[in-house]
């Protein structure tokens, strides 16, 4: 979760940004970290506004995985 680590490594530095762009993505194999993700935003004062990026599961009670991430979103970070 390169998105995920990323962003927990320069949490304290996000003070300093005023609008940010995270395109997440996530493996089946891998635990999802869009929880710990959206913490880390709103720890640092961001709003979110969430678009899915791809449809990789049109069925996901059915398909229980995307063919090559199981999430795909576009999380825009902003400040009012």
């Amino acid at each position: 979760m390169p998105e995920y680590d990323i962003l927990k490594d320069c949490g304290d530095s996000l003070k300093n940004v005023e609008n940010i762009f995270v395109e997440y993505h996530s493996f089946a194999e891998n635990p999802q970290m869009i929880g710990e993700l959206l913490i880390i935003l709103k720890t640092a004062g961001f709003k979110v506004y969430i678009k899915e990026a791809w449809e990789n599961m049109k069925n996901p009670y059915k398909e229980k995985k995307g063919p090559y991430f199981d999430l795909q979103l576009n999380i825009f970070g902003y400040r009012l």
